[in-house]
């Protein structure tokens, strides 16, 4: 995978996170990692996407 398509799917992450459209994210991120269970950016924006929530222990879950 090339690194411009490797980053898109993050790319429309981050925009449905700016819009806060959380459940979207998540479904999106659940993909990604489902693919690519080791995928530190993945997994990064998984709690950020908590942590917009107010979701603190779930973002802390998912950043260890």
């Amino acid at each position: 995978m090339s690194p411009r398509s490797r980053d898109e799917p993050l790319d429309r992450v981050w925009d449905l996170l700016d819009a806060a459209r959380f459940g979207e994210a998540l479904a999106a991120l659940d993909k990604i990692l489902a693919a690519e269970p080791d995928d530190a950016a993945a997994i990064d924006l998984k709690g950020i996407c908590f942590l917009r929530q107010g979701q603190n222990a779930k973002a802390e879950a998912a950043f260890r």
